[in-house]
C-alpha cells in the first residue's frame, strides 16, 4: 500500500495547458518545464510569429499595396521566422536580465517559458477568421466602408485584441518569474528593462540618422 501511495505521489499532475495558461501561468509554466519538449514551444512562437505578422499587416494596411493572398502567405512563411528569431533573442535578454536579479532560470527553461505564455496569442490569433471573414480584405487597408454590422465586430474585434495583449503580457511576465523562480515583480522588469534599451537604443540610431 504503501508503494502504491510513493507512485502516486511521484506521478505529476497532468494539467491541459492550453487552458491552464489563463488562470495558473506559473504553475502551467513548471509543468512544461519539467514535462514538455521544447519542440512544442518552437512551434508555438511559429504559430504566433505568423499572427504577429499579419497583426502588422494589417496595422500598416499592407492591402492597399498587397493583395490579400500575398499578406497571408507572406505572413505563413515570414512569421514563423520572425517569432523564432524574436523567441531565441527575447529569451537569452530575459535569461541574462534575470541573472542580475538573482533567477536561477536557464536558457532552455527560459524558452519554454516564453513558447508557453505564446499560447494566449495562439488562441487570440482565432480572432482572425472572424476578421476575414466579416470584414473582408479591408482589415488591412485603412480606407473601408463598413456596414452597422461590420463595426459593430470591428470593435469587438479590437476588444478582444487588447484583453488578449494585455493578458499575454502578464502571462509572459508570470512565465518569466517562475522560470528564474523569483517574484512577479521581478519578473516584470526582467521582461521590461530589455524593452526599454532597446527602445533606447532605436530611438538614438533613429535621431542619429535624421542629424545626418
Amino acid at each position: 500500500m504503501q508503494e502504491i501511495m510513493e507512485q502516486v505521489e511521484r506521478e505529476p499532475e497532468k494539467m491541459n495547458i492550453w487552458l491552464s495558461i489563463w488562470y495558473q501561468p506559473r504553475k502551467t509554466v513548471r509543468y512544461a518545464i519539467e514535462h514538455k519538449n521544447l519542440g512544442l514551444a518552437m512551434i508555438l512562437v511559429s504559430i504566433a510569429g505568423i499572427i504577429q505578422l499579419l497583426d502588422q499587416s494589417s496595422a500598416k494596411s499592407l492591402g492597399e499595396s498587397l493583395p490579400v493572398v500575398a499578406i497571408i502567405v507572406m505572413s505563413i512563411i515570414g512569421g514563423p521566422i520572425i517569432g523564432l528569431i524574436g523567441w531565441l533573442i527575447g529569451s537569452g535578454l530575459n535569461y541574462l536580465v534575470g541573472r542580475m536579479f538573482g533567477g536561477k532560470g536557464t536558457y532552455a527553461e527560459l524558452r519554454m517559458a516564453f513558447g508557453i505564455s505564446s499560447i494566449i496569442l495562439v488562441w487570440g490569433g482565432l480572432v482572425w477568421i472572424p476578421d476575414l471573414i466579416i470584414l473582408g480584405k479591408d482589415v488591412f487597408t485603412d480606407q473601408f466602408y463598413f456596414s452597422s454590422l461590420q463595426y459593430a465586430w470591428l470593435f469587438l474585434s479590437l476588444l478582444l485584441n487588447v484583453a488578449i495583449g494585455v493578458w499575454a503580457f502578464i502571462a509572459n511576465v508570470f512565465a518569466v518569474a517562475e522560470a528564474h523562480r523569483f517574484s512577479a515583480w521581478k519578473g516584470l522588469l526582467t521582461v521590461l528593462i530589455p524593452v526599454i534599451i532597446i527602445m533606447t537604443i532605436t530611438l538614438i540610431v533613429v535621431f542619429s540618422v535624421m542629424l545626418i
